[in-house]
């Protein structure tokens, strides 16, 4: 993770065919060296860049915003030139990105507002966000970006938020596809959002209440007669 703010996207005019063009430069790039970590891609719940590293407890509700941000690395390049095809440097400044998420259980999507150049292309009501973009306006950057805004709904039924696909394109213009977590480890997803401890225990709770108020009313009936 960078110290430092973060950097935030805006307006620019490259769209979907510097996207296409800085695709391409990662086919003719196979043979430059990175030094990449693993990128990242979180939900900043004080919507400034830092990475809360655990997965954000969501309470029961409609409306909740997740800020979402990437952060390709912060190792800068010390020779060659960034997102230069003709002359790729060697550090891990982030060009570009492609993510997906999904939520799942009583968690819903509802909108994505995108920051920047930033581009989705989402089945909200199938659980599914997908985005891609480069980094601001073009400029590579070794700290956080905001990517844009996740609106989702939560009901008391369990579920999650994760990220099921990164990928950054780094100063080399070289795809780094491990997973979405940063540090080591094997594993392919990242968990930014959980429902907050204790949904399953009150959802419990509140059955096993009604179930007990039931038993007492048979009981009292029965006495009755």
């Amino acid at each position: 993770m960078n110290s430092g703010h973060p950097i935030r996207g805006r307006g620019q005019p490259w769209g979907g065919i510097a996207w296409a063009v800085c695709a391409a430069w990662v086919l003719l790039a196979g043979a430059a060296g990175a030094v990449s970590p693993k990128p990242t891609l979180y939900h900043s719940p004080g919507d400034d860049g830092v990475d809360p590293v655990n997965p954000t407890g969501l309470p029961v509700g409609t409306g909740l915003a997740l800020h979402l941000y990437v952060d390709a690395g912060d190792v800068p390049t010390s020779s060659g030139a960034v997102c230069d095809p003709s002359s790729p440097g060697n550090g891990d400044e982030g060009c570009a990105f492609e993510a997906e998420l999904r939520a799942s259980g009583g968690i819903t999507m509802t909108s994505f507002s995108p920051i920047g150049d930033v581009q989705a292309s989402s089945n909200l009501s199938s659980g599914v966000l997908k985005v891609h973009g480069l980094f601001v306006d073009g400029t590579p950057t070794t700290s956080p970006v905001a990517i844009g805004t996740l609106m989702v709904d939560t009901a008391p039924l369990g579920g999650a938020v994760t990220v099921e696909k990164l990928v950054s394109i780094d100063a080399g213009l070289e795809p780094i596809s491990l997973g979405a977590l940063g540090g080591s480890g094997s594993a392919q997803t990242r968990t930014i959002a959980l429902p907050e401890p204790g949904w399953g225990w009150l959802l419990l709770s509140g059955i096993g209440g009604l179930a007990l108020l039931h038993r007492v009313r048979e009981r009292l009936t029965a006495r009755a007669r």
